[in-house]
């Protein structure tokens, strides 16, 4: 009988193991060198990952800061544009830069609500580039 507990909980503690080395993989980390805007919150420049909460709800994506905080969630929409993986900011030149886009390389993205700019500004988009993480 504990030879059979002792297999069970090694066998689970491999199984959980195996799906923690699964899900870091599909980690993503921005290094966003200037701050920006989203869901009305100004954040830091620095390193931003972007992680699916689950492995079974793929098409699930959360926005976390450098200290493992969500900031911001939203649900992938296949474009059928691959690409590589960037996040894409609407900068007006007094309000600043928001987060509008985010895009995972395989051609699937999220849109997050921007305000409007006002008639005065112009906008210019930024990209920046999103990187696979092998660490959490």
């Amino acid at each position: 009988m504990t030879t059979n507990w002792i297999r069970t909980l090694t066998l689970s503690a491999a199984a959980l193991t195996m799906g923690s080395a699964a899900y870091a993989q599909e980690r993503l980390v921005a290094h966003v060198p200037f701050s920006f805007w989203i869901n009305g919150t100004q954040m830091p420049a620095g390193s931003y990952s972007i992680d699916r909460p689950s492995i079974g709800t793929r098409s699930v994506v959360q926005v976390n800061d450098g200290h493992h905080n969500k900031i911001a969630m939203g649900t992938l929409n296949n474009s059928n544009q691959p690409g590589a993986a960037h996040l894409v900011f609407s900068c007006g030149e007094t309000s600043g830069c928001r987060l509008a886009e985010l895009w995972d390389g395989s051609g699937a993205q999220v849109k997050f609500p921007t305000p409007k700019l006002t008639s005065a500004e112009k906008e210019r988009l930024a990209v920046v580039i999103v990187r696979k993480s092998e660490a959490d």
